[in-house]
């Protein structure tokens, strides 16, 4: 389901790839569940495949697959090492020697590789960098800020407009052209979000005789809005619920992580200010600022401009059904 839609960080993202640079490189894309990461990524390498004459390589780190456990970083360099074919004098590979003997075997080579759905900065700092003539591109919902030399690229919600465009490349039929006021209902339900827009285009798709109305009557009761978003085996509540889970998991120590994100949820509006998180924990400023400003280095908040969030409606909607 890895429709083509025009995003301005596309041609950024491409631009730097294929800039002649000295050294690895590496690109984390970065962004809240369904913002269309891992599309990206795809995109990204696909129009720059001619820029690495030895090939690219794909690698889903399951990070955040449901009733999954991450990949550790020698079973990534397991998996690397069997992409890239024999080796002279094959030898059994231990887990010490996994990520420098696949650096090794890169360091001549002029590669793509996409690491997709990162769990973490420990899961993939053993394998950088992957050769000197090597370029990276990493997705995960957590920033992974701290990765020397990297290009970071943070996802939001589409616009109206690239929304619109990714509806119509699943909807061909004209039911997108016929109903444009039931379409930006359906944008706003979906949260701006790429991945239940996906969803509800390919319910739509295979329902010719449902109108975008109709869908948009399914998605409007908030009680079952998370069930409708569902289809095949893409199902926002359990790619949702991942991060929550991990947010759940958090030591003594980061209570107030926790806390912090569900007492949002609680709150009439999206749109939130400082003064408003400190009121709710009770806490000063500071307290409340190094509680939201972790939320958003998870991607479950964004923060368009320093002290001010948002809280993304599907999320929000999810803390309320817990």
């Amino acid at each position: 389901m890895h429709q083509l839609i025009e995003r301005a960080e596309l041609h950024d993202m491409s631009k730097a790839i294929t800039t002649p640079h000295d050294g690895p490189q590496t690109i984390v894309i970065s962004g809240a569940p369904g913002t269309g990461k891992s599309t990206l990524a795809v995109q990204v390498a696909h129009r720059c495949s001619n820029h690495f004459p030895d090939g690219q390589l794909y690698l889903n780190l399951l990070g955040t697959t449901p009733e999954r456990p991450p990949m550790t970083s020698t079973e990534a360099a397991e998996a690397l090492l069997e992409m890239l074919g024999p080796r002279p004098g094959q030898q059994m590979v231990t887990p010490e020697r996994a990520g420098t003997l696949v650096r090794d075997i890169l360091s001549d080579r002029q590669l793509l590789i996409v690491l997709d759905d990162a769990a973490s900065v420990g899961q993939v700092r053993p394998l950088l960098p992957l050769g000197s003539r090597t370029t990276v591109v990493l997705t995960s919902r957590t920033r992974l800020a701290s990765l020397p030399g990297t290009h970071l690229v943070t996802l939001g919600s589409l616009s109206t407009q690239a929304a619109v465009a990714l509806l119509r490349t699943m909807l061909t039929d004209g039911r997108i052209e016929r109903d444009p006021l039931a379409v930006a209902r359906l944008i706003h339900l979906c949260g701006h979000l790429a991945l239940p827009l996906r969803i509800t285009a390919a319910r739509l798709a295979a329902r010719p005789s449902w109108s975008v109305s109709d869908m948009v009557d399914r998605l409007a009761d908030e009680d079952r809005r998370l069930d409708e978003l569902r289809v095949e085996d893409l199902d926002l509540r359990a790619i949702l619920g991942v991060s929550l889970r991990a947010l759940r998991d958090v030591d003594d120590e980061q209570q107030s992580v926790r806390r912090t994100f569900y007492a949002l949820g609680q709150l009439p509006t999206n749109q939130i200010d400082l003064t408003t998180v400190a009121g709710l924990l009770g806490q000063p400023r500071t307290v409340a600022e190094a509680a939201i400003e972790q939320l958003v280095d998870l991607n479950l908040v964004e923060s368009p401009t320093p002290g001010r969030y948002h809280l993304n409606p599907l999320i929000k909607l999810l803390t309320l059904q817990q």
